[in-house]
């Protein structure tokens, strides 16, 4: 007689999908529990609005976190079920989840609509009497102010950043990593371009620029045009993290 099953779920799928289920419903419960404690505190005064709006922004954070993690896993689980217990499906589904996971982590080259932004000097005699210098908290502002505001991914003068990535100055040279970089210092993000664009344009820290004697241009690229990030490319080191070790199963 024929079989007519389909596919046959092996020990160690179920156990995946038990542990992506677990975790999903951890998280459903997370935030029903920052949901009841944000609606339940009242503004028992007007000094405590303040504290109170920050405090649900933290929380409106983490619940936007959160749901970004449980779409993850459900679309994880959606991959693995897919597969019916396949042996080679799964293994070809778990190959994209890591070039997935190495593009979000800037570990792959990236291209889309974004902005470039140019930090040059502005033309003309030079400003004295004042601190004209481009300070590394300065590039970092405007790193985070996009970041902030929807970019996917980020180049400095050509140097992918990632999350342990740093922008410092060490004796008078601007690095990226270990990376010396110098003006004009070109920031190039992909992502939503109106937004960044708009975001930069209302910041003080674009006039902070000017009045020390720079200019700063925002280029749009969407429609035909992109952005092309490369990818990091220099050895991804954690001095405290590490793997964490399992039993065989």
């Amino acid at each position: 007689m024929a079989d007519t099953q389909g596919p046959q779920v092996t020990g160690r799928s179920k156990r995946t999908l038990y542990i992506i289920l677990f975790a999903a419903s951890l998280i459903v419960g997370f935030m029903a529990a920052v949901q009841i404690s944000t609606v339940r505190q009242p503004a028992t005064a007007r000094s405590d609005i303040v504290e109170l709006r920050s405090e649900l922004a933290q929380q409106q954070a983490k619940q936007e976190g959160l749901l970004k993690t449980l779409d993850d896993l459900q679309h994880q689980l959606e991959k693995y079920q897919a597969t019916g217990g396949n042996r080679a499906g799964m293994a070809e589904a778990l190959v994209q989840e890591v070039q997935d996971a190495r593009r979000q982590a800037g570990l792959e080259p990236a291209s889309g609509p974004g902005v470039i932004v140019t930090i040059r000097d502005l033309p003309g005699p030079a400003i004295t009497g004042q601190d004209t210098h481009v300070y590394d908290w300065m590039l970092q502002m405007i790193v985070n102010l996009l970041y902030g505001n929807g970019a996917e991914g980020i180049a400095l003068n050509g140097q992918r950043l990632i999350t342990t990535s740093f922008i410092r100055e060490v004796n008078g040279v601007m690095q990226v990593d270990t990376h010396p970089i110098s003006m004009p210092y070109v920031i190039e993000a992909v992502g939503d371009p109106d937004r960044m664009k708009a975001a930069l344009t209302i910041n003080p820290i674009v006039q902070d620029y000017r009045q020390i004697g720079k200019e700063v241009t925002i280029e749009v690229r969407k429609g035909g045009e992109v952005v092309n990030l490369p990818a990091y490319h220099d050895p991804v080191e954690f001095r405290f993290a590490k793997k964490e070790v399992t039993g065989g199963s």
